[in-house]
């Protein structure tokens, strides 16, 4: 029982800091089924605490960083397949006045 209400709790606080930080609802939607995805892979997935995206305007579509994010965690995932030491993917995901950036 001590098991699952730890897990709840570190569930809780990645759900708080996304909301907190990521401002555009369907990108916290696709990091927290990543995330879940991740550890039925026995994956770590971090997402750095610095992560910061407002809500995006119509000059980009969440649709298209939604795409790109989605395909550069997959790929991430199918690259860490068959490895027997431990499986990390790091997430950063930052803002200026005109550019997104994915690390």
């Amino acid at each position: 029982m001590l098991f699952v209400n730890h897990n709840k709790m570190k569930l809780k606080t990645k759900i708080i800091l996304l909301s907190k930080n990521i401002k555009d609802t369907n990108i916290a939607a696709l990091l927290i089924g990543k995330s879940s995805i991740a550890k039925e892979l026995g994956i770590h997935m971090n997402i750095h605490p610095a992560s910061f995206i407002s809500k995006l305007s119509d000059r980009i579509p969440s649709n298209l960083i939604i795409t790109v994010l989605g395909n550069l965690i997959e790929n991430a995932f199918d690259a860490l397949q068959g490895m027997e030491e431990k499986k990390w993917v790091d997430i950063l995901i930052k803002e200026n006045n005109r550019d997104i950036i994915l690390l």
